[in-house]
């Protein structure tokens, strides 16, 4: 005769694998933000990649910055202003882009059709030396201080970005850059950092790291100084 389960079988069945579950969930979360973590610090050494590619096309010169752009406008609608964005720029320089999209700036963290770009590029020195005029570069021999330049990393900040993530901009922006507002480590807006290692950012030297924080002699935001990206000022 065949023996059937009985309930309180059937219970510790149920808990020992409610057990086994909880246990089970955060390493597979803290697998998944692992996986995540890499793939955004991936990407940034791409953009770090491309940026010098771009540079070495260029006369040692880096794609400019400007106002707000959409991936292929015609410079007069949406908000978009003339000429390409430095990602539209970018793109050709990178070796994960397909088919003419955007896929190597998409953080795996902000999935959000919004966020075109959830990258940044370094304007503020740019804009320090030229007086914030729009569409001007930087020459990679205008920075001294390579291995502690920020060149690139996640943007985190708002206003950068499309609603509904962001706003109050109509479409989403390919020139995410910092030469007017932070574009990372919002002292306020801590919970905003898009990873638990923190904000990525790629250095002029090629090299890549996470941070929660600035970092004195680690980092500047000023090619021959070691200044924090509020001490830089920029002409009205």
């Amino acid at each position: 005769m065949r023996r059937a389960f009985t309930l309180i079988e059937l219970l510790v069945v149920i808990a020992i694998g409610a057990v086994l579950l909880a246990i089970l969930l955060p390493s597979l979360a803290g697998a998944r933000e692992a996986a995540r973590t890499t793939r955004c610090l991936s990407n940034v050494r791409s953009l770090v990649h491309g940026l010098h590619l771009y540079a070495t096309e260029n006369k040692e010169t880096l794609p400019h910055w400007s106002a707000w752009q959409v991936y292929g406008g015609d410079g007069a609608t949406n908000e978009d202003t003339p000429g390409p964005g430095w990602a539209e720029l970018l793109e050709p320089f990178l070796d994960n882009n397909t088919s003419g999209r955007l896929d190597a700036f998409k953080c795996p963290t902000r999935t959000q059709e919004s966020i075109a770009v959830a990258y940044f590029l370094q304007s503020r020195f740019t804009a320090s030396l030229t007086r914030g005029q729009f569409g001007r570069s930087l020459r990679q021999t205008e920075v001294q201080l390579a291995a502690q330049f920020v060149l690139t990393g996640d943007a985190t900040n708002p206003y950068l970005f499309a609603a509904p993530y962001g706003g109050p901009h109509l479409v989403p922006n390919v020139d995410p850059d910092d030469a007017r507002e932070p574009a990372t480590f919002y002292a306020s807006e801590g919970d905003r950092i898009p990873h638990r290692a923190g904000s990525h950012l790629g250095f002029m030297d090629g090299h890549a790291e996470g941070f929660r924080q600035f970092q004195s002699g680690k980092m500047t935001w000023h090619g021959r100084q070691m200044l924090a990206w509020g001490q830089l000022v920029v002409p009205p």
